[in-house]
């Protein structure tokens, strides 16, 4: 009697096969796979450290146990105690490469975890954010240079994968959609805050500061913004919705019987 796939998988104890696309894109080569293994880890304040800060902070003795990196520091000591006296001694820039070398993926993984909402970014995932990244490159060379190539494509994050992750973008499909460009109304209704609304006719102000408005998510009152690492507020990512084109258009045209001959 032949077993269906499925109940030979169950039987052998094996599973299914898992496409290298869909594999965890950052795991440590001494680090089995699992997706609780960071569960209680944080990036560091800030998010973001360079590689001069990241490589101080490996090399600093913590005073006290408070003190310690709960990104890093407890894993390494650890691999350096499993390391070979000898062969740490006879190629110590080898070990120090690989200690920094795991520390680095799991910080990035920690990063898309906690920027992104990655609960383990994938290969895929990772090849979708560098494409993003390379598209939106493309965007502006072709603005600056060409002209405007796409009037309703956007950036679709708050964050930038690291530089380090965009490869194997050659192949890339970099074609756009020309669509069509924001009207002045529209376009202010899609830049401005609500404190501005001011600027726009009186139908449109509704829009913007009304609770019952189609589209009052667009304008937030509360919202959080993040440092990312830099100092001061202006440089801080604003994490507020973006725009839903259709939504926007939707809202406006049901206010158009309102305005003026003039406006």
């Amino acid at each position: 009697m032949e077993l269906s796939d499925t109940e030979s998988d169950e039987d052998t104890g094996e599973s299914a096969d898992v496409s290298p696309d869909d594999e965890a894109a950052f795991v440590s080569s001494d680090e089995e796979e699992s997706e609780g293994n960071d569960a209680n880890e944080k990036l560091p304040d800030g998010g973001v450290e360079s590689a001069a800060e990241l490589l101080s902070r490996l090399n600093a003795e913590p005073d006290n146990d408070e003190e310690e990196d709960e990104l890093c520091d407890p894993i390494m000591a650890a691999e350096l105690r499993e390391m070979d006296d000898k062969v740490f001694e006879n190629d110590v820039e080898n070990c120090w490469t690989k200690t920094v070398s795991n520390s680095f993926r799991r910080h990035k993984r920690l990063y898309y975890r906690e920027k992104m909402k990655y609960a383990n970014i994938t290969k895929s995932e990772l090849r979708e954010q560098a494409e993003g990244y390379v598209r939106a490159i493309q965007w502006n060379l072709h603005y600056y240079y060409k002209g405007c190539v796409s009037w309703n494509w956007f950036y679709p994050h708050h964050y930038s994968p690291y530089i380090s992750d965009v490869v194997d973008f050659s192949n890339m499909d970099m074609t756009f959609e020309l669509g069509e460009p924001f009207k002045p109304f529209e376009q202010l209704l899609a830049v401005l805050p609500a404190a501005s609304a001011e600027c726009l006719p009186k139908p449109f102000r509704d829009l913007m500061c009304n609770k019952e408005s189609p589209i009052a998510d667009f304008y937030p009152t509360d919202f959080k913004t993040d440092l990312n690492g830099k100092k001061n507020d202006w440089e801080a990512v604003v994490l507020i919705p973006f725009i839903e084109e259709a939504r926007l258009l939707d809202a406006v045209k049901s206010k158009m019987p309102l305005l003026t001959p003039e406006e």
